[in-house]
């Protein structure tokens, strides 16, 4: 009897003892598993921060005048006006009805600068107004906002030949935005009598 008691006790013990290991062992691979997380990650962002020093190289090439970065730190898209915050400023040289530009093109113009910061008004506000041009067709227009995510190119003749998926630039007529910058694409066609 008594034996049967020390061996039932042992083998509790190791059973115990198996899995406060098990539990060590998990923690540790728990561990391995997120460190080759983060790994991956920065392995991934180190890619598309390459990407896009890349398409900035190249960006910068077809844009002829000096470009400041800046990074967006705040959004709002619901208030009275469409805005980005940039963490740039009048510190920074950054003065209102400057344009602003992306590697995928025209997003905008500063509205408002301070000491540190700027806001945007995104050409998707409807008060924004970008002379335009359809790359194809080389008919001219002017690009307003309609809200949310989309733009409507204006006072365009009825007789200019513009299908849907056209590229639309900015034709530089307004002295804010470089020629040939990218705006959107054409979606859709309403012809007006």
């Amino acid at each position: 009897g008594v034996e049967k008691g020390i061996l039932l006790f042992r083998g509790t013990w190791d059973r115990y003892v198996y899995l406060v290991d098990l539990k060590e062992e998990n923690r540790m691979l728990r561990e391995i598993v997120a460190e080759m997380k983060r790994e991956r990650n920065e392995l991934t962002e180190a890619q598309l921060e390459n990407k896009r020093l890349r398409s900035l190289i190249g960006f910068k090439q077809n844009v002829p005048k000096p470009l400041l970065p800046a990074q967006v730190i705040g959004k709002d898209l619901t208030g009275w006006f469409q805005t980005l915050l940039l963490d740039r400023g009048k510190q920074d040289g950054i003065e209102e009805g400057m344009a602003v530009l992306s590697v995928q093109g025209i997003v905008g113009q500063i509205m408002e600068s301070s000491g540190n910061f700027s806001r945007v008004l995104l050409i998707t506000d409807p008060n924004s107004a970008v002379a335009a041009m359809v790359q194809h067709s080389r008919a001219r227009g002017v690009v307003e906002g309609k809200g949310l995510d989309a733009c409507i190119l204006k006072y365009v003749h009825r007789s200019e030949k513009i299908t849907q998926g056209d590229p639309v630039l900015s034709s530089g007529l307004d002295g804010v935005y470089p020629k040939g910058t990218m705006i959107g694409t054409v979606s859709h066609v309403h012809r007006k009598e």
